[in-house]
């Protein structure tokens, strides 16, 4: 029986390539064009998917954590610096508690979340980026947040643990098992 959930790792060292293996079998699963390739188009949308489990919560200056090669030590990486990295047009998935402390960072400025009843998990409209001389916009990204600033990821052994992840990439199974 095939795993539900990405997330499924005994061994460090395995990790990055199991759980990327399995975000791309079910990405593909999803999407059957979809395509994992390396391109230098800025007209092509990135898709950065983030996996906070077993890290720190994001913090309030706007870092999210990420371990090191070995896995012994976890390593800040600011959002502005993986935003200046990825450019725009961009998808970000933040799988993590507290996700919603990413999505609303000034600096970004991708969302206006003084905005009262504001849902994290929602996306921005997008920009007409199919033009040949498209410059880019920091309001031409979807952002997919698991849960507020606030709030922790549910954890029960019904749950997948990365139980947003499987509803973004397995949504009818999801639907019909919970």
């Amino acid at each position: 029986m095939q795993s539900r959930e990405c997330l499924s790792i005994y061994y460090p060292q395995k990790a990055m390539e199991t759980i990327g293996k399995n975000w791309r079998d079910q990405y593909e699963k999803w999407q059957p064009r979809f395509v994992i390739h390396v391109s230098d188009m800025p007209s092509q949308r990135v898709l950065f998917h983030y996996n906070g489990h077993g890290v720190p919560k994001p913090t309030a200056n706007g870092e999210i954590w990420l371990f090191n090669k070995s896995y012994t030590q976890y390593i800040p990486l600011p959002i502005s610096n993986l935003d200046s990295w990825l450019k725009t047009p961009s998808i970000y998935v933040f799988d993590c508690s507290a996700a919603g402390m990413v999505v609303c960072l000034p600096s970004l400025a991708l969302f206006d979340c003084s905005a009262a009843g504001m849902v994290v998990n929602a996306f921005i409209e997008l920009l007409d980026c199919g033009t040949p001389n498209y410059p880019g916009s920091s309001r031409d990204c979807i952002l997919l947040a698991a849960c507020e600033s606030h709030e922790t990821l549910p954890q029960s052994a019904e749950f997948p643990a990365d139980v947003f992840t499987s509803c973004l990439t397995t949504p009818i199974k999801m639907t019909l098992r919970w």
